[in-house]
């Protein structure tokens, strides 16, 4: 029974790890521009809590990422990459041209949709 349960905590602890993996994400808020080329699962948060610092993060081809939000001043720029997901609120802004997923606006937010593929 002792071997059983042992068994049971360590999988429980490699499930937490690789969901706290999984969902990760990365906050740009220092208001230069980033480039992603690489592919991974992460979020990106651009300008959160920071208003007015206007980052910019530009996903090139090449590059995934997961979900994004964009915050106040920010702005997101899909350049033959791909996302899961874009959310833009306050004043931040969009390019997009690249393959995506779900999109969302709010606030004083605008979205410039030129070719893209939507998944």
């Amino acid at each position: 029974m002792g071997t059983k349960r042992y068994f049971i905590i360590a999988v429980g602890m490699l499930l937490g790890l690789v969901c706290n993996l999984t969902f990760a994400t990365i906050t740009y808020n220092d208001g230069q521009h980033h480039i992603i080329s690489t592919s991974g699962s992460e979020g990106i948060e651009i300008d959160y809590q920071t208003p007015g610092v206007g980052t910019g993060v530009e996903v090139i081809g090449g590059g995934l990422v997961g979900g994004v939000d964009v915050y106040e001043n920010g702005m997101f720029d899909l350049n033959g990459g791909g996302c899961e997901a874009i959310t833009l609120f306050g004043n931040s802004i969009a390019y997009l041209n690249g393959q995506h997923g779900r999109l969302g606006l709010s606030g004083d937010s605008q979205m410039h949709i030129y070719y893209t593929q939507v998944d």
